[in-house]
């Protein structure tokens, strides 16, 4: 009968971790999903990446989203740009990609030595 009892009854945990993952528990609602706080105990981490990843942005995390992405447009667009500028410069003969070659028809071997 002890062995069961034993099992029964929850683990003791530290003050720390209790305060810290009640909090936790009450922050994120988790009642209000039918999640108890010994399931949530047991093992938090999945419930918070399954609940956390559905919260909406509040205000504040919606207005920084917006001038992020607006950042990231401008940064694109300069991109861009300068790909249209590159492209500018590239030779094409009869609609086709001619790429100029950079070569000495007889080019120097540094690495052969000159017998005498």
């Amino acid at each position: 009968m002890t062995t069961t009892s034993s099992v029964l009854q929850p683990a003791p945990y530290p003050d720390e971790y209790l305060d810290y993952w009640c909090d936790t528990y009450v922050f994120l609602h988790l009642k209000e999903h039918g999640i108890t706080v010994r399931q949530f105990l047991l093992d938090p981490v999945p419930y918070i990446e399954r609940l956390c990843n559905h919260l909406p942005l509040l205000p504040q995390q919606r207005a920084i989203q917006a001038r992020l992405d607006r950042e990231e447009v401008r940064n694109l667009e300069k991109e861009f740009e300068a790909q249209l500028e590159q492209d500018a410069q590239v030779t094409y003969r009869n609609g086709a990609f001619i790429e100029p070659m950079h070569h000495c028809a007889f080019p120097r071997c540094p690495h052969r030595r000159k017998e005498t």
